[in-house]
């Protein structure tokens, strides 16, 4: 990825939103509806897990 560039990295057919990265860059935190009822969770994953195996290499 490139600055600037917009990728999709989830792929899940609800909103995916408000993504904020951990203050050490290794989690990526997002809001979801994925409730049948459309209230919000969170999700945290790590950010390397969630990166297209091509862009997701120790840098």
């Amino acid at each position: 990825m490139t600055a600037g560039e917009v990728t999709r990295i989830t792929t899940h057919e609800k909103a995916d939103v408000l993504p904020v990265f951990s203050p050490d860059g290794k989690k990526l935190m997002w809001t979801s509806s994925r409730t049948e009822d459309g209230s919000s969770q969170l999700y945290i994953a790590d950010w390397r897990g969630l990166l297209p195996p091509e862009e997701n290499t120790d840098r």
